[in-house]
Parts: C-alpha cells; structure tokens; sequence
C-alpha cells in the first residue's frame, strides 16, 4: 500500500503539470492571435497608405496635365495675340494702300474734270 499515494501524486503532479503545458499553449496561442491581428491591421494600414499614394500621384498627374494644358493655352493665345496684331498691321498697311490708291484714282478724276472745263471754256472763248 505505499505505493498507491506515490502514484496517486505521480499522476496528480503529470495532470497539473499537463494542465499548466495547456495553459501556457492557450496563452501563446492568444499571443500568436493578438500578433496576427497587428500584423493584418498594419499590412491594411499599409493597403490604405498605398491606395492613398496612388491617388496622389493620379491627382498629381492630373494637376500636371492641366497645368500643362493652362500653359499651351496661354501660349496659343499669346501667339493668336501676336499673329491678331500682325494681321492688324498687315491688315492696316493693306487699308492705306487701299486708300492710297482711292486717293490716286480721285485725284486723277478731278485732273481729267479740271482738264475738260479747261477744253470747254478753251473752246467758249474760241468761239
């Protein structure tokens, strides 16, 4: 009979020490759990900067454009201005010309008047 209590506490101490080795892997588990959570809440936190990045730089890109597209605009207008005022000048010289030559064409329409009044009193006083 005297082995029965040393078994009796062989077998109580394997059980509770079998229940301490079930504790500690229950706690490592919830550790292992808990780690796992971070990690997926850093690796979305990391989608979501991503996503955010991409963004920007799609925004970026079309901020670019549009400034590009400000640009050539405004240089399509400054060059329509310029081309406008060298039409202007172009168009101006092209009027004094035109005048120009109306004024000739007057003139020489009042020399041809001036030259029949003169044949006709030429030809009165002749008669």
């Amino acid at each position: 009979k005297q082995w029965y209590p040393r078994r009796v506490a062989i077998t109580a101490g394997i059980q509770k020490l079998d229940h301490d080795i079930k504790k500690i892997e229950i706690k490592k588990r919830e550790e292992v759990q808990l780690k796992v959570k971070e990690i997926e809440e850093e690796q979305a936190k990391i989608g979501q900067l991503e996503e955010l990045a991409d963004e920007l730089r799609k925004s970026e890109r079309v901020a670019e454009k549009s400034m590009i597209n400000k640009l050539a605009n405004e240089l399509k207008n400054e060059q329509g201005q310029r081309s406008k005022k060298k039409e202007n000048k172009v168009s101006g010289n092209w009027k004094a010309v035109q005048n120009q030559a109306k004024a000739r064409k007057s003139e020489e329409k009042a020399r041809k008047k001036e030259e029949k009044a003169r044949k006709k009193k030429e030809k009165a006083r002749k008669m």
